[in-house]
């Protein structure tokens, strides 16, 4: 995302995880809105249309959002899919190409991990692959967690080692979107702050909008929520 001048409310992480699910490529940040005692956890889906990274990346995140649903992934094609198959509930034959799709991209998979017949590159530039990780690791996604709602905290900060923050909360709300772009145009829809924080996060995304997506690495504060 893009950058700020104000070091004291966005702060860049390197990972991110809720409960025992993990984002492995998203770019992230964290936004403290101290006003309102609250912070905000940006999730930008960018890199995973750009760069899908590793193999194992890639396979364990459509596996997550084949089984279940990741809080990572944006519902919406999730949602427009299940509306189709509702309406289409009559036909075998689309169930029956839906799985044989399923089972060969499995069996490629095994393959390349044998390395007998498809290569990584050729799995990762699989149409099928790269399709059903779009559908669903795309857009932005903002989860908000009020200091209230807080239960527990544990900090870990050791020299040379990355920060570790892990926060306990009862609730935690969630936003999603297609575009940075549209959550900016939205702002007033889903962030209650104050506004002095409500222009600070809009100048924010409004300066990600357009602008290559950087991985930081300056803080590292997964959150197990």
């Amino acid at each position: 995302m893009g950058n700020s001048d104000d070091g004291k409310c966005f702060f860049p992480l390197t990972s991110l995880q809720i409960g025992d699910l993990q984002s492995y490529l998203s770019d992230l940040s964290l936004f403290l809105a101290s006003e309102s005692k609250k912070l905000y956890i940006l999730v930008d889906n960018r890199p995973w249309l750009k760069d899908p990274g590793s193999r194992r990346a890639q396979l364990w995140q459509l596996m997550v959002t084949k089984s279940r649903l990741s809080p990572f992934a944006n519902t919406k094609a999730r949602r427009e899919r299940k509306v189709e198959k509702e309406s289409c509930c009559g036909s075998n034959t689309r169930k029956s190409d839906k799985l044989q799709k399923w089972f060969s991209l499995v069996d490629a998979v095994t393959l390349s991990h044998k390395r007998v017949l498809l290569p990584v590159k050729k799995l990762r530039n699989s149409s099928l692959f790269s399709s059903e990780l779009h559908s669903t690791l795309y857009g932005f996604i903002v989860f908000e967690v009020s200091w209230s709602n807080v239960r527990g905290i544990n900090y870990l900060n050791e020299l040379q080692t990355d920060t570790c923050l892990a926060i306990e909360a009862k609730v935690m709300q969630r936003w999603e979107f297609d575009t940075i772009a549209q959550a900016a145009s939205s702002i007033s829809s889903w962030f209650l702050g104050t506004p002095s924080e409500k222009k600070l996060l809009k100048e924010y995304l409004d300066s990600a909008i357009g602008k290559h997506f950087m991985h930081k690495v300056a803080l590292w504060m997964p959150l197990a929520l």
